[in-house]
């Protein structure tokens, strides 16, 4: 572009204005198409959010029960030995 710019316009019109015309397109080409990969990998994030927020649930869930599996003994021993009213 810099050459263009600086002298090549002056003495090729026609062919600077062909290649202005090719770059302007092109990159209107690029947006569109980076437009369309966000929008599925938007759309595609969506449809995985719900997946991954029961994964990290169920992870954090089993650690604590890894690390602290009294806590799990006395909550069945409790629910065991309610008295029924």
């Amino acid at each position: 572009m810099v050459l263009i710019n600086t002298g090549l316009r002056k003495r090729f019109p026609i062919e600077c204005g062909k290649w202005t015309y090719g770059c302007t397109a092109l990159e209107d080409q690029c947006r569109k198409k980076q437009a369309e990969e966000l929008r599925k990998v938007k759309e595609k994030l969506d449809k995985e959010e719900k997946g991954l927020s029961v994964a990290v649930h169920e992870a954090v869930v089993n650690e604590a029960l890894r690390s602290y599996p009294y806590v799990l003994q006395k909550s069945v021993s409790a629910s065991l030995y309610r008295p029924s009213g």
